[in-house]
C-alpha cells in the first residue's frame, strides 16, 4: 500500500445488471441468471465464526469483464454479504461479509479476477473488501482481503479514518483516504490523500 499521486483514469469495468423490483432475481439479457432461492442461508466467515442469514433481496449486481461470473450483493437484515457465481459451471460462493453493516459499489478490474467492495462497518467508518475470484473455498475468509486503513496506520485517540471511491486503473485499486476527528457531532474530516495497492501483494 502506498500513498499515489499519479493517478489514471477511472475506467468501469464489467456491466451492471437488472435487479427485479422485488429483488429476488438477477437479469441478464432479460434471461434470470441468479434468484434468492438459490443462496445459502448460511454464511461460513472462517472455522470459528458463521452466521444465519435472511436474505430478503438483491441490491446490486455487476458482470465481469469475461462475462463468466456475476458479482452481486444480498440484503440480510441488519447484515449485508457479497458473493459471487461462475456462469459456467454454475458453481456459487460467498465471498464478503459486514456484521450490522453494509457493503456496496461491486468494482471489477479490468481482466475480471479481482472485484472491490465499500464496505460501511458498525462504528460508522468505511473501509474496502478486495476479493480475489480465482480462488475456492467455503470461507469467506478463503476469498476476502480487509483493506482497513487504521489497522495499517493507527491513528491518535479520537482519529479514525474513512476509505471512499474506489476505482480500478493501471492494474491497482486506487482509493480516497480521509481522516476524521470524533471530537466533533458530527465528525469533522480534515485531510484527505489519494491512495493504492497492488492486488497480488
Amino acid at each position: 500500500n502506498c500513498v499515489d499521486y499519479n493517478l489514471p483514469t477511472p475506467q468501469n469495468y464489467g456491466t451492471v445488471l437488472q435487479v427485479s423490483s422485488d429483488e429476488t432475481k438477477v437479469f441478464w439479457n432479460n434471461k434470470v441468471i441468479l434468484e434468492v432461492k438459490q443462496l445459502p442461508t448460511r454464511i461460513r466467515i472462517n472455522s470459528d465464526s458463521s452466521f444465519d442469514v435472511t436474505n430478503q433481496g438483491f441490491t446490486n449486481a455487476v458482470l465481469s469483464p469475461t462475462k463468466s461470473i456475476v458479482a452481486f450483493i444480498v440484503n440480510s437484515g441488519i447484515h449485508r454479504w457479497a458473493g459471487i457465481k461462475n456462469l459456467q459451471n454454475g458453481s456459487l460462493y460467498p465471498v464478503a461479509f459486514q456484521f450490522e453493516g453494509g457493503i456496496d459499489k461491486p468494482i471489477w478490474n479490468k481482466v475480471g479476477n479481482y472485484i472491490s467492495f465499500f464496505k460501511a462497518t458498525p462504528k460508522g467508518t468505511n473501509i474496502l473488501s478486495l476479493v480475489n475470484t480465482d480462488n475456492t473455498g467455503i470461507y469467506t475468509s478463503d476469498f476476502e482481503k480487509i483493506l482497513n486503513f487504521d489497522e495499517l496506520n493507527p491513528q491518535p485517540p479520537g482519529i479514525f479514518s474513512n476509505m471512499k471511491n474506489p476505482y480500478w486503473g493501471k492494474d491497482r485499486l486506487y482509493f480516497t483516504v480521509s481522516l476524521l476527528s470524533s471530537r466533533t457531532n458530527p465528525p469533522t474530516e480534515f485531510t484527505g490523500e489519494f491512495w493504492s495497492v497492488d492486488p497480488i501483494n
